[in-house]
């Protein structure tokens, strides 16, 4: 794997893989008579394998090649964890390469700060933290809720092919009902039509009956109606009840007995009865009375 220096995007690469086009990179910006080694990367399936190195190498050879630069500044975080482990001719961040006074290394002193970066970085901190955790809980609550949607329209067809079946079991009852009624409304005319039929021979046959003995009706209602007062009597009726000796004047006592002005008693036997009583009349009617106010529904 030969390392690549790119001048025009000031980058050193290395092409691992031609087919999928990865690539190891190490980028710099030039600034004045300071370099400044700004970002590494190498694929994940890649690392180990000292890539990362042989960037970091080609880079410093370049460095020492070129008299135009002094001083080195490591923005990339490799460079900060490996600079120990460089000899110490080739890497000194805080000094100018040629100006070398002593072998002992140490890291330069902490560049100032002032208060508002500081609340403002920190500040810069929270928020990433939080929008970090909103976007973890954003994505769980999208992963679920595209589950509960999925199993929702998973239950909804369930529901819809239910109800389909549940359609089609209604319209075959409705089916059979239907043709259950037609047969038994068929039966049921037919019923009528064979009753009404036995009525009207019935009808008929008594009509017939009637008109063969209508004749001994006719002559008992003659019988019948000579018992009856009508015009061609009346003057026979009248002359009758003339005749006939009752004197309506009289009295009862307590005995029952009926007695004239005169005393005399008149006895009932003589006396035509004007008007019948029948049997149901003269038998003797026993009715219960209730106390009052009691229930007519209480035995």
């Amino acid at each position: 794997m030969n390392v690549i220096h790119d001048r025009a995007n000031q980058k050193f690469k290395i092409e691992l893989d031609k087919s999928s086009s990865e690539k190891a990179y190490l980028t710099y910006e030039l600034e004045g008579n300071a370099i400044d080694f700004q970002h590494t990367f190498v694929p994940s399936k890649y690392r180990g394998q000292g890539i990362a190195e042989k960037l970091v190498q080609s880079a410093l050879d370049f460095v020492d090649n070129e008299s135009s630069i002094k001083q080195i500044i490591p923005s990339c975080s490799y460079m900060t964890t490996i600079r120990l482990k460089l000899p110490a001719n080739l890497y000194r961040p805080w000094k100018p390469l040629y100006h070398q006074r002593s072998k002992k290394q140490k890291d330069p002193p902490a560049p100032y700060t002032p208060l508002e970066q500081q609340i403002y970085d920190h500040a810069k901190i929270k928020f990433d933290q939080r929008v970090h955790i909103l976007r973890s809980i954003f994505a769980q609550e999208r992963q679920s809720l595209s589950t509960k949607s999925r199993f929702a329209q998973l239950q909804l067809k369930a529901e819809e092919q239910e109800f389909k079946q549940l359609i089609t079991m209604v319209k075959q009852e409705n089916e059979r009902l239907l043709t259950m009624r037609r047969s038994d409304e068929r039966f049921e005319l037919e019923e009528e039509e064979r009753i009404r039929s036995r009525v009207l021979n019935m009808l008929s046959e008594k009509q017939f009956r009637e008109h063969l003995n209508i004749e001994d009706e006719v002559k008992q209602i003659k019988n019948e109606s000579r018992a009856w007062v009508n015009p061609n009597d009346l003057s026979r009726e009248i002359e009758r009840m003339l005749n006939e000796k009752h004197d309506y004047n009289f009295s009862i006592d307590l005995t029952g007995t009926k007695r004239t002005q005169t005393g005399k008693e008149i006895s009932d036997e003589n006396q035509s009865n004007l008007v019948t009583i029948s049997p149901f009349e003269l038998e003797p009617k026993n009715v219960s009375r209730k106390p009052p106010g009691a229930s007519k529904y209480e035995e």
